[in-house]
């Protein structure tokens, strides 16, 4: 909301920038088990087996599931926050200088 644009939006424009990270994360782990699947034997080929089931269901709870609860909950007119009374505006006034600690990291 900082921008000016409503929580849906916020939302919507959030999981289209999220996408191709959780995509490519999860394309790269899919191939080592599916090489692990391949040239693996017994106990190997069974993590691999339980590799790629787990990562079909990260892939579909990061994509339709969180969706679908976050949207349904604004259609609700529930208000959707991901943070706490903690964490909320902690970093709305921080300022540091990366490029000029660059030397450090």
């Amino acid at each position: 909301n900082a921008l000016g644009k409503s929580s849906e939006e916020a939302v919507n424009i959030g999981f289209v920038k999220a996408l191709p990270s959780i995509i490519d994360a999860n394309v790269t782990h899919l191939l080592v088990a599916m090489i692990l699947k391949i040239f693996g034997t017994g106990e190997i080929e069974s993590f691999a087996t339980t590799l790629i089931v787990g990562i079909f269901t990260s892939v579909f709870s990061a994509i339709i599931i969180s969706k679908l609860i976050i949207t349904s909950q604004l259609e609700k007119g529930k208000k959707v926050s991901f943070g706490t009374k903690y964490t909320h505006n902690m970093f709305s006034n921080f300022h540091f200088d990366w490029i000029g600690k660059r030397k450090y990291f």
